[in-house]
């Protein structure tokens, strides 16, 4: 949290607002997600709501202070209409209010999708900080469910030392059948044991005919890596602005019993193009980079250098433990590889990219031309 003026107290701002300037306070600070136009029947509502509590704000309630959540900043005039709304639609449960921040804040994924999920986790954050009072859970929220350890793949398992390349292709998991098989796959005979991937994600089988080969999964990229944003040479703002252009390859297995040459770095290399297609329709956002981790004690990283993926140093050990981090890990080296030429351009706005399309049109801030960029990466070098 901070207070972003200095000392000066928060509701200094709330005190000096009448009931008059109250109905259109929502208008002068909800200022996000321009290109989404808000649910009329919300906007209504809320600006009633903003008019009806013009009297009904106390200041010497505990100070709201400038708070960021999942890279969205909400002002102490924000914070005063989210208390309110927490207070009047109690009844209705913490995710209808959250889908009602959400269109109020105009808080929207690129693809238009409210950020529900990400709204919830702010209000808990603020409940513990004594700025809303929420009414109590009515379910116990999302529980992941590991597969029984004994449970065993039972499909074919003879050992494959050549391939039809031409008979290999991506499924992607959207059934939940497949889904079963890759996690079932996944925590069976990756050294993670996990299938669990948090956030945006993006899961292919690699079939040959009707028999998996291999599994490859994507998400969210992380928050911060030295490394990384060393190498890219972006400040914070523009990170926290351009993240979500990174896409990370958090768990790639080819199956033991699977033992061609090659195939490793020729599967990377096909699914990218797939990747990022699938990613912007799903998500509404075209990535420019892929990240990935090695551990260093297991492998060398050989089928990402293989694959033309840069490696651009290690990450620094620390793993998140729900809310805080632990340096409880080895360091893992850390590879990328850039879809774009000009992907450290881009993610430090250097150059405009608009990341809802397919176009690999980017505009040149400083010459004002428009270009296709080549596959190479002179540029980056």
């Amino acid at each position: 949290m901070c207070l972003g003026r200095g000392s000066l107290d928060p509701w200094d701002e709330v005190r000096e607002i009448n009931k008059s300037q109250l109905a259109t306070l929502w208008q002068n600070t909800l200022v996000l997600d321009k290109e989404h136009t808000p649910d009329v029947e919300c906007y209504n509502s809320e600006k009633t709501l903003v008019e009806e509590t013009g009297e009904a704000m106390n200041p010497s309630q505990k100070n709201p202070k400038c708070f960021c959540a999942r890279g969205k900043l909400f002002t102490p005039r924000q914070l005063v209409v989210i208390r309110e709304m927490c207070v009047r639609y109690a009844a209705e449960g913490r995710t209808k209010i959250s889908k009602r921040i959400c269109r109020t804040l105009r808080w929207r994924q690129p693809n238009g999708r409210l950020k529900d999920m990400a709204c919830r986790e702010a209000l808990r954050t603020l409940e513990k900080s004594g700025v809303v009072a929420l009414p109590p859970p009515r379910t116990r929220g999302a529980i992941w469910k590991r597969l029984p350890d004994s449970v065993e793949y039972g499909g074919d398992q003879s050992l494959i030392t050549a391939l039809d390349l031409r008979s290999l292709h991506f499924v992607r998991v959207t059934t939940k059948r497949e889904a079963i098989l890759w996690n079932q796959l996944v925590q069976k005979y990756h050294y993670l044991e996990s299938s669990r991937i948090v956030g945006r994600q993006l899961k292919y089988l690699v079939m040959d005919h009707d028999r998996p080969i291999a599994c490859l999964g994507w998400g969210d990229s992380c928050w911060a890596i030295k490394a990384r944003d060393a190498w890219i040479g972006w400040s914070s703002r523009q990170r926290l602005r351009n993240r979500r252009l990174i896409v990370t390859n958090v768990r790639f297995l080819i199956l033991p019993w699977v033992k061609v040459k090659n195939l490793a770095s020729y599967l990377l290399a096909q699914s990218i193009a797939r990747l990022t297609d699938d990613w912007q329709s799903s998500y509404g956002i075209r990535p420019v980079l892929l990240e990935t981790f090695v551990d260093p004690t297991r492998f060398s990283g050989t089928c990402y250098r293989a694959a033309n993926w840069l490696s651009v140093g290690a990450s620094s050990g620390y793993a998140k433990k729900g809310s805080s981090h632990h340096n409880s890990r080895a360091p893992k080296a850390l590879f990328v590889y850039p879809i774009n030429t000009y992907a450290r351009m881009i993610l430090k706005g250097q150059v405009k990219w608009n990341s809802t399309t397919s176009s690999r049109r980017v505009h040149d801030m400083k010459t004002g031309l428009s270009v296709f960029p080549l596959v190479s990466f002179s540029v980056l070098k």
